[in-house]
């Protein structure tokens, strides 16, 4: 698991196969990200997060 600041805050990323996930768990496990690497080597977001100015 990779930790990486963002926002003021420090959000968690893992992978599971082909799936990536970016969450921060101090804000209720909000999931922000889950992506997944097709065959070809494109990336596919499945859920994402706007992008925003704070976490609030």
């Amino acid at each position: 698991m990779e930790r990486i600041p963002y926002l003021g805050q420090t959000i968690f990323k893992w992978q599971v196969g082909a799936s990536s996930f970016l969450a921060l768990p101090e804000r209720g496990a909000r999931l922000m990200n889950w992506n997944v690497t097709l065959g070809d080597g494109s990336v596919r977001d499945i859920i994402y997060w706007p992008e925003v100015e704070n976490l609030n």
